[in-house]
């Protein structure tokens, strides 16, 4: 296919869209809870982490379900939503697009003139999470189509209850308030140097 149609592919995703959050948000807690003995030298090895858990927990995750079929060949996998939407699961580079090696499988996936062998017809997309500025969590997670180095149209993926409210404890009294600061005032011999 030659235009990638956000509106269709956004209609085809739409049903999948928990299933597609908790595949990228429990691949990054597991990735939190691994014992790892020592902090990672390279982003890179996180993200092959997170990519990695990723792709078994979407394998696991679409398993059973008859409008997705899984396409396990050049070292990724991918999946096919309702014949129409091809998707694989990437971590956002700089520029909003999946991070990756380039390699012949790669520049076949991104080119949009070109079909990939048994899955003719369908719309390419990535499904990429971006990371906070610390890289500490997932900022959002977003549908995007790109053709070669070129993002066509992206749109983002949000969980009906994404907002979560935070409690702070509520001071009753002066009492429980804790210490007080007192400011001292500069005595006059230092008020007098400072001058100087």
């Amino acid at each position: 296919m030659s235009l990638i149609d956000q509106e269709a592919v956004q209609a085809t995703l739409e049903a999948f869209e928990p299933a597609i959050l908790a595949v990228v948000h429990g691949a990054w807690q597991e990735f939190k809870q691994l014992p790892l003995t020592a902090p990672l030298e390279f982003a890179r090895t996180r993200a092959c982490f997170v990519q990695d858990i990723m792709v078994r927990l979407a394998k696991a995750q679409f398993a059973d379900e008859p409008r997705v079929r899984t396409i396990i060949r050049d070292e990724t996998v991918k999946f096919v939503f309702d014949d129409k939407v091809l998707v694989r699961f990437k971590k956002a580079d700089a520029s909003g697009l999946g991070s990756n090696i380039t390699t012949q499988a790669i520049m076949q996936f991104v080119d949009q003139q070109r079909e990939l062998p048994g899955i003719p017809d369908v719309y390419k997309v990535e499904v990429l999470y971006h990371l906070n500025r610390l890289q500490t969590q997932i900022e959002h997670v977003m549908v995007v189509a790109r053709d070669g180095d070129r993002q066509l149209w992206e749109y983002a993926i949000a969980g009906k209850d994404t907002a979560q409210a935070v409690m702070f404890p509520v001071v009753q009294d002066d009492s429980q308030r804790g210490a007080k600061v007192k400011i001292r005032k500069p005595d006059a011999a230092n008020e007098k140097k400072q001058s100087e």
